[in-house]
């Protein structure tokens, strides 16, 4: 429900009360199902970290709920820092499976919002130096889509992916320009390992990390990307760099800002979701 909340709000519905036909439905619903089990409050986390990450986000990305979800947020931010162990978190609840990046970077981007708090604040400066850390050991998370949710992340916290010291080597490699050696000169897209081939999930990951970073003037946007502020009717735009381009509206300007490789399609719910709405392909 959450992905699909995040669509939905994206496209200028209201997730908690969405229009079928005669029919009113409350999507935010499931995310306010208690668990039978002891071991997690509310039925979305027990998927793991995912689960309980991205309904936190989609909870926040329009302020559903927000009396009556109160309690659904505490407890998925107390689940989030009970689950993270020596500054990261693992996609399942008990740590099974090991410490993952990509994980700890979502999870820093969900508690981002609630980073006043001094326990969450502790909880994401521990997330953040394990991040830095394993970026500083060899200057490459060694995949396009742990380093694209490093950035937002980051970027959710104000801090920029090309100038932050604890995301640039002593060689002078930033998160960033490691970022975009991932992409293909030839089509634009983004590839998931530097020798592998441009793919859908690569490529999408990259376009909401790049929103993230750059808006048409080329400076940090610096805000969470999950929050839906505007939307704006889809523009189909051809640069003649590929087939179709993601195109930026934002502060008044379009800017092209990459393009799927020939035929690759990223599903355009995804978009609206990944871009606020404002990037269409």
């Amino acid at each position: 429900y959450s992905r699909l909340i995040l669509a939905l709000s994206a496209l200028g519905e209201d997730a908690a009360a969405f229009q079928a036909g005669s029919k009113t439905y409350d999507l935010t619903a499931p995310l306010l199902e208690l668990s039978s089990s002891s071991e997690v409050t509310y039925k979305v986390s027990e998927q793991g970290t995912n689960g309980t990450v991205f309904a936190l986000i989609a909870l926040d990305c329009r302020g559903y709920k927000k009396s009556q979800g109160a309690a659904v947020r505490e407890a998925l931010i107390a689940q989030l820092l009970k689950t993270q162990q020596n500054g990261a978190w693992s996609i399942s609840n008990d740590g099974t499976g090991g410490l993952d990046k990509d994980m700890t970077a979502m999870a820093v981007q969900a508690l981002a919002p609630y980073r006043s708090r001094a326990d969450v604040a502790a909880a994401i400066n521990s997330a953040m130096r394990w991040l830095s850390e394993k970026f500083q050991e060899t200057g490459d998370y060694g995949s396009s889509e742990t380093a694209a949710q490093v950035i937002v992340a980051l970027s959710a916290l104000g801090r920029d992916a090309a100038t932050d010291p604890d995301f640039v080597t002593a060689s002078g490699v930033s998160l960033l320009s490691n970022f975009l050696s991932y992409a293909d000169s030839r089509t634009d897209g983004f590839r998931h390992k530097k020798t592998g081939t441009v793919n859908q999930m690569a490529s999408e990951q990259a376009a909401y990390a790049l929103v993230q970073s750059v808006d048409a003037c080329g400076e940090a946007l610096q805000k969470r990307i999950f929050r839906i502020v505007g939307y704006s009717e889809p523009i189909l735009c051809r640069y003649g760099l590929g087939d179709f381009a993601l195109v930026a509206y934002y502060g008044g300007e379009y800017a092209a800002l990459c393009h799927a490789e020939h035929g690759a399609g990223l599903d355009a719910y995804e978009l609206c979701v990944v871009l606020e709405g404002y990037i269409v392909s």
